[in-house]
């Protein structure tokens, strides 16, 4: 960074009080770019490091202090910013600071913000906080709390908190509070720890959470009821612990919730409950409803419901992993604004209803049920949308509809492990964006709809050299066909060689015969 000139206050990053002059605000930030391609060498050559120099305390009015994304990687805490009385808003996260967070800070009454999130600070407590009386906003993510005890007791002194993330802290206990002082908490964020208890009741006296993430930990029993309590909550993660039993009907009283995320626990029973019924109000906002990796059970549409137009806003249905069974809904047909669907793994049977040939999802994924009937000559027609169709390892026949070549923004196309007729249509040499390279075509994954609450990470599965890989943050590299374990026959068509981009081709296991093309052969 260049900071020219006697002017301080027309530098980059600094700003003055209009009236007196004084330095206020110190905004360093370095923005992490989005991926690792994107951006990576000019974020790298922007960064700051080195030693802090004191000569900061100098500007004994600065209340603002972002140093966040830069690499001061053999730098300590900087304890000494905490000298700046009049500091209201400290943020160094992601900067590659280490070391141990003081117990003390002093007297900082002002401070309302403090974010000291992935770094590689360790604390054994966090009695500091008790100096910082208006804080607000405490973010404390990847913070080692191993040695911290009693952390929960000292956050509780924290009476105007209102946000509070403590992701991957390694804690392993979350202790019982006699009295919550926290009540104005709208965000907790306990994802990735170790906690091996049930859900704490004292949560439920926080009557105004919004956000409320305890996924990736060890939590088990069932949910409470109490849980539909909340009437402003908009997200829900419970994801990736031991909870069990069935949903609480009084879900469905949650008329904030935006999304909901129960995968990978032990869930049973029927969902409908809390999803299909006509009473409550959860259907009004739900954009994303996660319940893969459970035990729900029962026949269609009995256990899943028929009236999914009752949930006009849903974006994301991940129902994979579980034991469902009967037919599709035709009434799935009528959420308009679905872009992922997933039903992956269970026990569906029949064909797919041509109801779906209304939607605009980007992902279609009934892989691995009992579905019957030929591959609908509709979804090429009708669902240009598509990036992802995965069918595999279902009891589909007849040939390959020419009508899905049309889809130029296909990306994975997996029609494995079926009872398939017929030839490779040569205008599978069509599928736009597997020919083009990366420099002549966008990344058509970009454009992927943003929810109000948090991003959805799409997620696939791929055959390659015989081992099942997932894809999630890389799925938009992953360029794949896969035709084996069908009935197919005739040569392979020399048009697949437009397809430049492919990175999986799996043909095997079928009666093809001929010569392999030597460009794909190489």
């Amino acid at each position: 960074m260049s900071w020219i000139g006697e002017d301080f206050c027309t530098w980059k990053g600094v700003s003055c009080n209009n009236l007196t002059g004084h330095v206020i605000k110190l905004d360093l930030h370095i923005s992490v770019p989005s991926s690792f391609t994107e951006g990576s060498w000019k974020f790298e050559q922007s960064r700051l490091g080195g030693e802090i120099n004191h000569s900061l305390l100098n500007l004994r009015h600065l209340n603002y202090v972002d140093l966040s994304g830069n690499d001061f990687s053999s730098v300590e805490f900087p304890s000494f910013l905490f000298s700046l009385q009049k500091l209201k808003y400290l943020d160094l996260s992601s900067a590659q600071f280490s070391g141990k967070v003081p117990h003390h800070f002093g007297n900082h009454s002002y401070l309302q913000y403090l974010d000291l999130s992935w770094n590689y600070f360790t604390a054994d407590n966090l009695h500091f906080l008790s100096s910082l009386s208006s804080l607000k906003y405490l973010d404390l993510s990847n913070v080692d709390l191993s040695g911290a005890p009693n952390w929960l007791h000292s956050i509780n002194m924290l009476p105007a908190l209102v946000e509070l993330r403590l992701s991957i802290c390694h804690l392993s206990n979350i202790p019982s509070l006699p009295h919550i002082n926290f009540t104005s908490l709208d965000v907790f964020d306990i994802q990735g720890n170790n906690l091996n208890s049930t859900i704490p009741l004292w949560l439920f006296n926080i009557s105004n959470i919004k956000y409320l993430d305890l996924s990736e930990n060890v939590f088990q029993g069932s949910i409470s009821s109490q849980m539909g309590n909340y009437n402003y909550l908009s997200f829900l993660d419970l994801s990736e612990n031991e909870l069990e039993g069935e949903i609480p009907g009084t879900l469905r009283n949650l008329c904030s919730l935006i999304e909901l995320n129960l995968a990978d626990n032990k869930f049973r029973g029927d969902i409908s409950g809390s999803f299909g019924s006509s009473s409550g109000c959860i259907q009004s906002n739900l954009k994303t409803l996660i319940l893969e990796s459970n035990n729900f059970s029962g026949s269609l549409p009995g256990k899943l419901p028929q009236c999914w137009q009752k949930l006009p806003s849903l974006y994301v249905i991940d129902l994979a992993h579980n034991n469902l069974s009967g037919y599709i809904p035709k009434s799935m047909g009528s959420l308009g604004r679905l872009v992922s669907l997933h039903l992956e793994n269970n026990n569906l049977q029949g064909s797919i209803p041509t109801s779906l040939k209304r939607l605009h999802v980007w992902t279609l994924d009934l892989s691995r049920n009992a579905l019957t009937g030929p591959i609908p000559s509709w979804i090429g027609e009708n669902i240009s949308s598509l990036r992802i169709i995965d069918v595999h390892s279902n009891m589909f026949g007849g040939e390959i509809p020419p009508e899905l070549c049309v889809l130029e923004v296909l990306c994975i196309l997996n029609l494995a492990d079926n009872k398939m007729i017929g030839s490779i249509p040569p205008c599978f040499g069509n599928f736009t964006a597997m020919a083009f390279s990366e420099l002549e075509f966008h990344d058509i994954w970009e454009l992927y709809p943003s929810y109000d609450v948090m991003d959805y990470d799409e997620h696939a599965a791929a055959y390659v050299k015989g081992r099942q890989l997932e894809y999630t943050k890389t799925i938009r590299f992953l360029f794949s066909i896969d035709l084996s374990g069908n009935n197919f026959v005739g040569e392979i068509p020399q048009e697949l060689t437009l397809l430049t981009r492919l990175r999986n081709l799996n043909l095997s296991r079928n009666y093809l015969k001929g010569h392999i093309p030597s460009k794909l052969a190489t």
